[in-house]
This record gives structure tokens, C-alpha cells and sequence, in this order.
């Protein structure tokens, strides 16, 4: 059953991912591949949040957080396309922008998972 969890989970954040990236892809005509930053930024604040209500707050099934954490945030965020740009940055010579790219999503990520955590334990 789980599997059903995930699947479904994963079939809407790839759509939310997909939407979005259309979107910010719409509206940014720059190098730096916004749209997959601030995926992953927001992926990583959902997470934080949903970990602190899942794990101290509210009781889900198992099913629930499977779909949640693994199906939604898992096809949501993405890791592979992430390093895809940045490796695409670098062999454009664009070594600043990669940096900065790398740098802001690690320290961003942390942080809006922190945030997330903060905010779940503050409601």
C-alpha cells in the first residue's frame, strides 16, 4: 500500500515541480537557474516543517508519510537537476555563478529546513 502512497505523492510534486520550473522560466531569462533554486529552497522548508509536525506534533499513517516526505518532496526537490545546472555553469565558464548558485542552495536549503522547524514548533 505504501507504494500507492508514493506514487501518488510523487505524481504531484513532480507536477508542482514542473509548473514551476515553467513558470519561473517564463519570467527569468538569466543564467542563474532560479526556478530549481527556489524548488529546492522551498522543498527544504516543507520538509522542515512536515518533519516537526509529523514527528512531534500530529500522528500520520505511515502511508501518509511516505507520500508526503518521499513521494510530494522527494519528486519536488531535485538533486540531479541541481547538479546538472551547476555542472552547465561551469563549462560555460560561469564560475562565479555556479559558486554562488552552489553556496546560496546549501546555506538557503539548511536554513529554510531550520525555519520550517522553528515555524512548526512555534504553531
Amino acid at each position: 500500500m505504501g507504494i500507492i502512497y508514493v506514487a501518488m505523492g510523487g505524481t504531484a510534486g513532480a507536477l508542482a515541480r514542473y509548473g514551476l520550473s515553467l513558470w519561473f522560466g517564463s519570467k527569468w531569462n538569466h543564467s542563474f537557474p532560479l526556478g530549481t533554486f527556489v524548488i529546492n529552497i522551498t522543498g527544504s522548508f516543507l520538509l522542515g516543517l512536515l518533519n516537526v509536525f509529523v514527528l512531534e506534533r500530529t500522528v500520520l499513517s505511515p502511508g501518509w508519510r511516505l507520500g508526503l516526505g518521499v513521494g510530494f518532496l522527494g519528486a519536488y526537490t531535485t538533486f540531479s537537476t541541481f547538479t546538472y545546472e551547476a555542472m552547465v555553469l561551469l563549462e560555460e565558464g560561469s564560475y562565479l555563478t555556479a559558486l554562488g548558485y552552489v553556496g546560496l542552495s546549501a546555506v538557503l536549503g539548511l536554513l529554510a529546513a531550520y525555519l520550517g522547524m522553528y515555524l512548526a514548533r512555534a504553531l
